[in-house]
């Protein structure tokens, strides 16, 4: 599949060693193309002024603006923008917030590559992907 083909994605987390790994994730499962990287949610709400995703990798703990705030502004800009949550703190209480948000996926960080693929992959056809810790 030609790199104009792949679902086009933003990753959204304030680790730049996390970011370059899933970037080398999806290039190497030829999953979709990274058109956008933010450290931050304010950063990445930017990003939507002039980018229209496919998916978005959201990390909740954030400076500046965490996921939440950032999913929030996000899908009031863009209603059908498909988001899968990530976070290291994979509590009821941010999965019950992000499920309410309407975001299309959660999984903790701690999931193994295959979960994270899968959730990609089944978000990006329609799906909602769930997983709790």
């Amino acid at each position: 599949m030609s790199e104009k083909n792949k679902p086009s994605i933003i990753l959204v987390d304030d680790h730049d060693i996390f970011r370059k790994g899933m970037v080398s994730l999806i290039r190497f499962e030829e999953i979709g193309t990274v058109i956008g990287e933010a450290v931050d949610g304010q950063q990445f709400v930017d990003l939507l002024d002039d980018h229209a995703p496919d998916l978005v990798l959201l990390d909740i703990n954030m400076p500046h603006m965490d996921g939440f705030e950032a999913a929030k502004l996000a899908i009031e800009k863009h209603p059908n923008l498909k988001i899968i949550a990530f976070t290291m703190f994979g509590n009821e209480e941010y999965y019950n917030k992000m499920q309410d948000l309407g975001v299309s996926g959660f999984v903790p960080k701690s999931s193994s590559l295959n979960v994270l693929t899968s959730a990609i992959r089944d978000v990006l056809d329609g799906k909602d992907y769930y997983v709790k810790n």
